[in-house]
This record gives C-alpha cells, sequence and structure tokens, in this order.
C-alpha cells in the first residue's frame, strides 16, 4: 500500500467515525499541521505515530493498514486436521516399533 492509498483509508476511517483529522492529531498528541503534512506530501508517519493513530480510531494496526487477517479454520476443518494428526501419530508409532 502507497502513502497516498494509506491516508485514504485513514480519511474513510475518519469518515465512518465522525471524527476529524483535528480530532485525529488531538487524539495522538501531535500538532494538526503534522498530520495535515504528512497527508498532503504522501508520507508515512512513524511506527508509534502509527499506532496512536489507530489507538485513537479504535482498530488494530492491521486494519488500519488493510492488512486481510488470515481466514480461521472452521470447527469441521480443525477436526480434519486433529484427525490427520492422529493417524500421523499412529503411523509413527507403528514405525517405532518396526524399527525395534
Amino acid at each position: 500500500m502507497d502513502a497516498n492509498a494509506f491516508w485514504a483509508n485513514i480519511k474513510t476511517l475518519l469518515k465512518q467515525k465522525k471524527m476529524t483529522q483535528k480530532d485525529l492529531a488531538a487524539a495522538c498528541h501531535m500538532p494538526v499541521k503534522t498530520l495535515q503534512s504528512w497527508i498532503y506530501h504522501g508520507i508515512y508517519p512513524s511506527f508509534v505515530d502509527g499506532c496512536h493513530i489507530a489507538w485513537a480510531l479504535g482498530i488494530t494496526v492491521e486494519e488500519m493498514l488493510n492488512i486481510k487477517k488470515p481466514k480461521r479454520e472452521t470447527p469441521r476443518q480443525l477436526e480434519k486436521i486433529r484427525s490427520t494428526l492422529r493417524q500421523i501419530e499412529k503411523r509413527l508409532g507403528e514405525i517405532k516399533m518396526i524399527d525395534k
């Protein structure tokens, strides 16, 4: 994600949260001019400032960066994985007995 897309995402989040850039800057304890300069020039914030922005917006850094979270397995998929692991464990036990 380039910096302009990043800030477009932040602007969308601000609208959703009914916040202004001034509100965000105040919540992050930074001058509004600093925030506006980053937005205007397409500059990423530092990691710490990015964390403050995410916190102020009530989201995770991953959400702020629009990173998709890995899909969680369903209970059915988990049971299939467990079953496969039990089968592997059983086969390994059989192999160990052959080696003795």
